[in-house]
């Protein structure tokens, strides 16, 4: 008699072929025989069937416990927006951190803006999306970041931005949702993972800015970070105006600076000096004209200073400077008058 299975005497040896044939251990001692094909086709199914087991046990013990969902958990957004000014143009300031140990790769930052739009045939576009240029540099470039602190990101309000005719009250009264999104890859899996958040219009704080989260402890000899702090914000001297009308009083300031510039080159060219300093200089030469005898009545008497400025003074000038010139007092032209005063006279006689 060849048994179906060989060292088998009862339910526990049974068992632990079971065993065996599933987990591929394979003592030695227990195997089929080809005497029961049913044996032989069960043991087949048991095999296959036990790899199958393995597999799904196998991946829902990994996808439970690297899920990207438990990982934007740890990806904080600030609870408020904040609009301030720096170096001299208005930004759309918001800040974002991750308070987990573990980094996240290839991080960058997103923002769009969804309202209505009507286009001007008169179609009413609802929950338009517009692309916010944002960045974590100074001028609100550069998407990609490194969060091994919570960083400020930053969106340059210009002539491109939906924002740049806003003021304070308009922002108040406006009717749109700014989303910002984070995404980056988990350092550990390899999976990709988004937060989101968002803020409305009187979620948005005009002329506030972030206060510093990162302090320095001595006795660690390291830096220190506040998470707690990423809302924090204190109030600067942001004006309460649109970044279009900024824009505007700036170029006026610069229009009436660089006419001021001009207007006095021109009257430095022409030798128009209005300071205080030449007309003392005219008061002087005139009073030491009137006080030297050697010159001549006539020379004085067109030599009076003019006002500062006026075109008197360039004609006096000459008269100055030339003493034997064609243009001078002196001159030919001055004796031809005095000659022409004399003939006067002894006509008149």
């Amino acid at each position: 008699f060849i048994p179906c299975i060989l060292a088998n005497k009862n339910f526990a040896s049974a068992f632990l072929f079971s065993v065996e044939t599933q987990h591929t251990i394979g003592y030695g001692s227990r195997q089929t025989t080809e005497e029961c094909p049913d044996g032989i086709i069960l043991q087949c199914v048991q095999s296959i069937v036990g790899v199958i087991i393995q597999a799904c046990m196998a991946g829902i013990v990994f996808a439970k416990l690297s899920r990207p969902k438990s990982r934007t958990k740890t990806v904080v957004f600030s609870k408020s927006a904040v609009v301030t000014q720096r170096n001299g143009q208005l930004f759309l300031l918001f800040r974002v951190g991750n308070v987990r140990s573990s980094h996240l790769l290839e991080a960058h930052v997103r923002a769009q803006l969804i309202q209505k739009v009507v286009t001007e045939e008169g179609e009413n576009i609802f929950f338009h999306q517009q692309e916010l240029k944002v960045g974590t540099q100074m001028d609100g470039g550069e998407d990609r970041t490194l969060l091994l602190w919570p960083v400020t990101v930053g969106h340059l309000i210009d002539k491109d931005s939906p924002l740049w005719k806003l003021s304070p009250k308009d922002l108040l009264n406006s009717n749109f949702e700014i989303v910002v999104t984070l995404e980056g890859s988990i350092e550990s899996t390899g999976n990709t993972t988004q937060a989101r958040s968002s803020f409305l219009p009187n979620e948005v704080l005009w002329g506030y800015r972030f206060d510093n989260l990162v302090s320095y402890a001595k006795k660690q000899g390291v830096y220190a970070i506040d998470c707690s702090a990423i809302n924090r914000v204190v109030p600067d001297n942001t004006p309460r105006m649109s970044a279009y009308r900024v824009q505007e009083i700036k170029k006026k300031k610069i229009s009436s600076a660089t006419f001021r510039s001009v207007s006095h080159q021109q009257l430095s060219l022409v030798g128009l000096n209005t300071n205080a300093a030449a007309k003392k200089i005219s008061l002087q030469s005139w009073n030491s004209l009137k006080r030297d005898p050697a010159v001549p009545a006539a020379r004085q008497r067109y030599s009076v200073p003019a006002r500062s400025g006026s075109v008197s003074q360039i004609h006096s000038l000459p008269g100055l400077l030339d003493e034997e010139g064609a243009g001078g007092l002196d001159g030919p032209l001055a004796e031809g008058r005095g000659q022409r005063a004399e003939d006067a006279h002894l006509h008149g006689m």
